[in-house]
């Protein structure tokens, strides 16, 4: 018979590692929302974000906290420029959808072959000088899945402050619910896009990060 500590374990265990997930479908899910935008490349962008992380961390001697302060701005004006250079001509067709897939899977392929070229297919790991398990009334947990966890969670919030609470997630708001409108009152469709596209990339980055 299994004991309930290892069946309470299990399912905390879990649950970390599904909040990690969903850090990583957050950047994915606001993009599909706001722009009716399938991201194929999210995901590479993610490991994209890993990858930087490695080479500052055990490249460069940088600490994991520091990578990370830099990493997700960077990130996020990656999201711009990428916007702004590959996807933002999708939207002057009568197809975006369809010619903005088209567009994400062909930047997907490029990030991972960039990558693939520039580290090889072996597995890489960073050392970050903690990890292991934390034991409390029994149960034992991975501290690196916490640590993930915890980012996560301040992240989500973070996302939901800025799209609800400041002005710029107003407009971006406004934006994808009624364009005409928006548009009437000042608010930009194309810059609200690119808010919305680098925040789902950084985003990416830190989930790529952690």
């Amino acid at each position: 018979m299994v004991a309930p500590t290892t069946v309470v374990n299990a399912i905390l265990s879990g649950a970390l590692l599904g909040i990690f997930y969903a850090l990583v479908a957050s950047g994915f899910s606001i993009v599909w929302a706001s722009m009716k935008l399938v991201n194929v490349a999210h995901a590479a962008l993610v490991f994209f974000a890993g990858y930087v992380a490695i080479t500052l961390v055990s490249g460069f001697g940088v600490p994991w906290l520091l990578a990370l302060a830099v990493i997700v701005p960077f990130t996020f004006l990656v999201g711009g420029v990428l916007y702004q250079g590959v996807l933002s001509y999708s939207y002057a067709t009568e197809n975006f959808e369809t010619v903005s897939l088209v567009a994400t899977f062909g930047l997907a392929i490029v990030v991972e072959n960039l990558l693939l070229w520039q580290y090889g297919p072996a597995q890489k790991k960073a050392t970050v000088g903690f990890g292991g398990t934390i034991e409390v009334v029994g149960l034992r947990l991975g501290s690196l899945r916490i640590v993930g966890a915890v980012f996560a969670l301040l992240a989500t919030l973070a996302l939901y402050y800025i799209i609800y609470k400041t002005p710029i997630g107003r407009s971006v708001r406004a934006a994808w619910q009624d364009q005409e409108v928006a548009m009437l009152y000042g608010v930009n469709p194309d810059r609200a896009r690119i808010v919305v596209f680098g925040l789902a990339t950084a985003l990416a980055g830190l989930a790529g990060v952690l």
